[in-house]
């Protein structure tokens, strides 16, 4: 019923939440220098996994940071890429974080993989 009543403010609320999630970042994270795409697929543009892929100067690029609930197969296959972007590039200098909970902050705590840099 109170959906019904208020449908615009319900809808002005709805956004504004979905974009804060999607742009602001947690205090855990101010110090990370990021650039964030959301494409919303609106229209279907972006249903084929083609449409999907963007262009970027893999240079721009310092490291990447796995999320916690990544499957080793998914990282594995990341690394081999980057792997090869590496040697395209002439670069030594890649580095892979891995995001895990921490239970004593309740916090997402970012480790370096050192042993998986290439230097």
């Amino acid at each position: 019923m109170q959906f019904k009543k208020n449908r615009k403010q319900w809808h002005k609320r709805y956004w504004k939440q979905h974009s804060k999630c999607l742009t602001v970042k947690l205090p855990g994270w101010k110090k990370e220098k990021e650039a964030r795409i959301v494409l919303a697929d609106f229209m279907g543009s972006y249903g084929e996994k083609s449409q999907r892929k963007l262009k970027y100067d893999f240079n721009d690029l310092e490291g990447i940071i796995f999320g916690y609930k990544m499957s080793i197969d998914d990282k594995i296959e990341i690394m081999k890429i980057i792997e090869k972007k590496c040697e395209e590039h002439k670069r030594y200098d890649f580095n892979f974080y891995q995001a895990e909970p921490d239970e004593r902050t309740g916090k997402l705590r970012i480790s370096s993989l050192g042993l998986l840099t290439y230097r």
